[in-house]
């Protein structure tokens, strides 16, 4: 049985349900954080695997102003129990920990781009794993060559034993400021080791390359002798237009990373900002476009984009309901 999050609201709680995915929605379940507080943002980022719900408070103030920190629940029947408070073992004011989580099985990313270990703003990310109903810091994840400024784990996503991090404050000789960048992260026993820096083939100043970012991970569901891919947003690529965005996909064939496609809106214009969200399930890569004006201005759309033989033609485009006059 699929589960997962319905709905988000205001900044203090989250609304689950625990049905089937396409199943009616009859009940929602309230989360609310056991130590919960005014300004806390509980809610700004979440996750799901399993019967597991990770709940972001990027502002919560434990350990200094917005140090952040992270709740985990457990479905039991229909009702979801906080197992575990995570906070940075160094955590302080500012770090944001908590603005992104992701999870798979039994081990939560949570990203900290407020972090400073590398530089005002540098950024991190902390691995925690569960160990019979215990969670504990498995690693904290630095960048080969981060710096101030760039903002490491503004995104994150894991699969099994993969992580993928976003870092797009990051600066690029000759190329400018905020290009961005991405990481990804394979897992050896306990040990996580940064085995690919991403980069886009055209990146540009203010691309903000790494704002978003997804993996797919199932062997089943890739090309042949494909073992791998990561998709990653440029929500201000401006190739094109004006921040109009793109996403790209990397792959791994024998071994090793490489961009595969480049995927944009053809009829992009200024501000859509394509690629300010992305994932990838089997061989479709869906990719969000707030900033498009199909009708009416910052309405918004989503596209979907289908592998076939590592050619990726966009298939469809979605959108709400045309407005109506009162």
């Amino acid at each position: 049985m699929t589960t997962f999050i319905r709905k988000l609201v205001g900044t203090g709680a989250a609304l689950a349900a625990a049905t089937p995915l396409f199943a009616h929605i009859d009940e929602h379940i309230k989360i609310t954080a056991s130590d919960g507080f005014s300004g806390d943002l509980f809610g700004y980022a979440v996750g799901m695997h399993e019967d597991l719900v990770v709940v972001g408070a990027p502002a919560h103030d434990a350990l200094g102003t917005e140090s952040g920190a992270v709740y985990v629940f457990e479905q039991e029947g229909l009702d979801f129990e906080e197992e575990a408070k995570l906070l940075a073992f160094d955590g302080a004011p500012l770090d944001r920990f908590g603005e992104t989580v992701a999870v798979s099985h039994h081990t939560i990313a949570v990203g900290a781009p407020g972090d400073d270990d590398l530089g005002a703003n540098s950024g991190a990310v902390y691995v925690f794993v569960e160990t019979a109903g215990v969670w504990s810091l498995e690693a904290k994840l630095l960048p080969s060559d981060g710096a101030a400024g760039d903002e490491f784990g503004a995104s994150v996503d894991i699969e099994e034993d993969r992580i993928a991090v976003g870092a797009p404050g990051h600066d690029v000789t000759g190329l400018g400021l905020d290009v961005g960048t991405a990481y990804i992260f394979d897992r050896s026993g306990t040990t996580w080791t940064e085995v690919k820096k991403c980069l886009a083939s055209d990146g540009g100043a203010r691309s903000l390359f790494g704002s978003a970012i997804a993996i797919n991970q199932d062997p089943h569901a890739h090309a042949e002798h494909t073992e791998g891919r990561v998709i990653i947003g440029a929500p201000q690529d401006s190739a094109a237009v004006p921040f109009g965005g793109a996403a790209y996909v990397f792959n791994r064939v024998g071994g090793v990373w490489n961009q595969e496609v480049k995927l944009v809106d053809a009829n992009a214009v200024e501000n859509d900002k394509f690629g300010s969200a992305v994932d990838m399930m089997d061989n479709v890569a869906i990719v969000g476009s707030p900033g498009d004006d199909e009708f009416v201005l910052d309405g918004g759309s989503i596209f979907a984009f289908d592998e076939d033989h590592h050619a990726w033609p966009q298939t469809q485009h979605k959108y709400g309901v045309a407005p109506t006059n009162p």
